[in-house]
């Protein structure tokens, strides 16, 4: 259901309205196109709220593959960050690096100088700990412990998802869009951000009880025909995987 209707401010052709996302449980605000009728908002609206519990699980096991390959394909996981080969002796190059990446990912100074020190003094004195695999082992257990976890750098971390639905609590629901369709079928497309990609985020297109889309929120067409949509790069909802050339394509 649609509360709140209102003209957008910003383009008073559009209709904005809010609606209650059942899976995170939170209003988001609903933007109308132009071209859609009420109506048929409130419709869409109304299929996913009732239908979304049945698709989540879907959704999630998507969307982690989705962060899986980005992480690894765009390399910006630690294990593709600092490759064990490109250190053959252990020296204060290593840990300068490692420093880097903190301040890449809005580390504080002061604090990323704190955990790498702390991962220096463990390693120290102990010949058996004088290698890269384990010097990240320590990396990582220092930003843990160190940071809150909404401020644990997504890509370093790599954090453990024990199920699919875990990797909800690393993206987050922003608005919801209500596209125009040749036949009026339910449809809704939600954009996120999320942990592993700040930049473009993460969208799912959802139309009737179908999933059309889990991958990046970038330039997509949700009028698009199914068939459209089955051959479309780094669509995880066909299992269309990123491979490792296409990520500029996301980036231009």
């Amino acid at each position: 259901m649609l509360d709140h209707l209102r003209y957008n401010p910003d383009f008073p052709e559009q209709l904005i309205a809010q609606a209650t996302c059942p899976i995170f449980r939170q209003a988001l605000d609903v933007y109308l196109d132009p071209r859609v009728s009420v109506g048929y908002a409130e419709a869409s609206i109304r299929h996913w709220q009732y239908h979304a519990h049945q698709l989540i699980d879907q959704l999630a096991h998507d969307t982690y593959r989705f962060s899986e390959d980005f992480c690894i394909y765009a390399q910006e996981d630690l294990d593709s960050m600092i490759v064990d080969s490109d250190y053959p002796r252990i020296t204060a190059d290593l840990y300068i690096d490692l420093r880097e990446l903190l301040l890449r990912w809005n580390i504080a100074e002061d604090i990323a100088r704190g955990i790498v020190k702390r991962v220096e003094q463990r390693v120290a004195g102990h010949r058996k700990y004088r290698n890269v695999s384990r010097i990240k082992i320590f990396f990582k257990e220092e930003i843990i412990a160190t940071l809150p976890r909404k401020e644990q750098p997504y890509h370093l971390i790599r954090p453990p998802i024990p199920s699919d639905r875990d990797i909800l609590a690393y993206i987050r629901p922003l608005y919801i869009t209500i596209h125009p369709l040749e036949v009026e079928i339910p449809q809704i497309y939600i954009s996120f951000s999320c942990a592993w990609d700040e930049e473009y985020g993460l969208a799912w297109i959802i139309r009737g009880d179908k999933i059309l889309y889990v991958g990046s929120d970038r330039k997509l067409q949700p009028w698009a025909s199914e068939e459209s949509f089955s051959i479309l790069e780094g669509n995880y909802a066909y299992g269309n995987f990123l491979l490792k050339h296409e990520i500029p394509d996301l980036r231009e």
